[in-house]
């Protein structure tokens, strides 16, 4: 009796457990994780991409709004110019005050125009060519000014003159704008290329490694679970 005994407790002895950490909720937390870890380099490329793109057309926007402002404003310039030099030779030969008075109007829409050239991104050559034109044409409307106060309504014809001088000083400013549009044009085109290059870098960075945490991860689940098999 006590043989039979002590084989029936042989027989109910529990073998050891072998891995006993890789159960089935273990195993599902283990893929839950290794899919994140798998996605998250794709995650991060895509944010970058996101990120760059964003970035690349706030820029664009911004040169875009820029250049059409340098271009435009410099057009205006000239033609007010031209407008101040008509009106002033029709008042010195008709003498009519209305002419007077629009040749003013003309002045004062010249210095918001010029005034509406003072923001960020315009070019410091442009800039220095406006500043200088306004005050040569400051110079020459405070001397026609001073002479209509005093009841002289003749100009010399040099004073006249001085107009076609600063018409072609504002023809260079619109020739310098065009010459910044093309530079603008040039930076969104390098720009774009940078773009370009580093979502390309960034792709071929995270597809391979997302492949290969995918293996690795892949090896480390199959393991345990042939060995319980």
């Amino acid at each position: 009796m006590l043989n039979s005994t002590k084989t029936k407790q042989k027989e109910v002895t529990f073998p050891p457990k072998k891995n006993s950490r890789f159960f089935p909720h273990s195993i599902y937390h283990f893929s839950l994780a290794s899919m994140v870890i798998i996605t998250l380099p794709l995650l991060l490329a895509i944010a970058y991409a996101v990120i760059a793109v964003t970035q690349y057309t706030k820029l664009s926007q911004h040169t875009l709004i820029n250049t059409v402002r340098a271009t435009d404003g410099s057009r205006v310039v000239l033609e007010r110019l031209i407008s101040m030099e008509r009106n002033i030779r029709q008042f010195q030969v008709l003498k009519d005050p209305e002419l007077f008075k629009v040749y003013q109007t003309h002045h004062q829409k010249f210095v918001e125009v010029v005034e509406s050239f003072k923001f960020e991104g315009v070019k410091f050559e442009l800039q220095r060519k406006l500043d200088g034109l306004i005050k040569s044409e400051a110079r020459l409307y405070d001397l026609i000014i001073q002479n209509a106060i005093a009841g002289e309504t003749e100009l010399k014809k040099e004073d006249l003159m001085t107009y076609a001088s600063l018409a072609q000083e504002a023809q260079q400013i619109v020739k310098q704008g065009r010459k910044q549009v093309g530079q603008e044009a040039e930076m969104l085109s390098l720009a774009a290329d940078q773009v370009r290059q580093s979502l390309i870098y960034s792709a071929l960075f995270s597809v391979p490694l997302a492949f290969l945490l995918g293996l690795i991860l892949v090896y480390r689940l199959t393991r345990p679970i042939k060995h319980i098999g």
